[in-house]
């Protein structure tokens, strides 16, 4: 059973824009990697609207317990899995969420903490 999700806002340095979520299947470590383009797809940003990693991740983290964790679990445990090689040749269990996923989930992403985000970044 897959558990203990945990976006991995360290790895902000992604040039792809993708964010990280760890979680376990028991003692194995999993990794979830929900795309930029099925975010701005789900949400219909236009292409002038360009999200921060940190936004991203703030997003990610909000919907984690009712949209992406499901979809997650789902996709690990059916075997729609890639491998992801880590370095000194280690291997992880690799799910990339789309946006046919997020679609398919029934789910609506709530883009809210993105208010709140913007109302702080502008009272600073």
């Amino acid at each position: 059973m897959v558990a203990n999700f945990k976006v991995v806002h360290e790895h902000l340095t992604s040039s792809i824009g993708d964010v990280l979520v760890h979680a376990m299947d028991g003692d194995k470590l999993i990794l979830a990697f929900v795309g930029h383009a099925a975010i701005y797809d789900t949400l219909r940003l236009s292409g002038d609207v360009k999200l921060t990693p940190s936004q991203m991740n703030l997003l990610i983290e909000r919907n984690l317990t009712e949209v992406f964790a499901p979809i997650i679990s789902a996709k690990y445990e059916r075997g729609a899995v890639g491998v992801y090689a880590g370095p000194a040749n280690l291997k992880y269990p690799r799910v990339d969420v789309t946006y046919e996923d997020i679609a398919g989930s029934g789910k609506r992403i709530s883009a809210d903490v993105l208010k709140l985000d913007a109302h702080f970044a502008s009272v600073r």
